[in-house]
């Protein structure tokens, strides 16, 4: 029995003779592509960005030289832009729990909104970039302004608490001179 061996002129005569079931399921296939891509909603994405600019003091530099500080300062903000807290603050300045919300309504918009919520590094830059996505653009926008807003109003309180507790310390050390 000899072996026949299919060459490309065998299989164009294949494709020719089944045409009508070719492009019967290419223009099946596209169609369904169009109609479930004009079924899907539109997903927006909003970003805002923030500069993380670290003051050293006396007492951190060093606090630094003894001990050995392990982490990235821009990945530790990154993780505090995306707490909580933060998520909380950002929850009660857009009023997304309701005007007299408890606790517990709070936290679990904030959960919401946290979920949405990412922030990225820009590759050599002390600058952090913090992107929201969600259906409604408008909303995007406005949540992902307000983590900024709220992350730079909750650095601003630790860098003030840090600036009151050297200041104290400076005075203690004073009044035992």
């Amino acid at each position: 029995m000899p072996q026949y061996e299919l060459n490309i002129r065998d299989y164009w005569q294949i494709i020719q003779r089944r045409r009508f079931v070719f492009l019967a399921v290419f223009f099946l296939v596209f169609i369904l592509t169009v109609i479930y891509t004009n079924m899907q909603e539109p997903v927006y994405r909003a970003a805002s960005s923030v500069q993380f600019i670290e003051r050293k003091t006396l007492g951190s530099l060093l606090t630094e030289l003894v001990v050995q500080s392990s982490g990235d300062p821009l990945a530790t903000q990154s993780r505090i832009i995306t707490s909580l807290p933060v998520m909380e603050k950002a929850v009660i300045a857009l009023g997304l729990a309701g005007e007299h919300a408890s606790p517990t309504e709070i936290l679990e918009k904030a959960n919401e909104i946290q979920g949405m919520v990412s922030t990225d590094v820009v590759s050599y830059s002390s600058i952090i970039q913090i992107t929201v996505t969600n259906r409604d653009p408008q909303l995007a926008a406005n949540i992902a302004n307000k983590v900024a807003e709220a992350y730079i109003v909750e650095n601003l309180k630790e860098k003030t608490k840090e600036s009151r507790s050297v200041r104290e310390f400076i005075e203690k050390q004073i009044e035992e001179i």
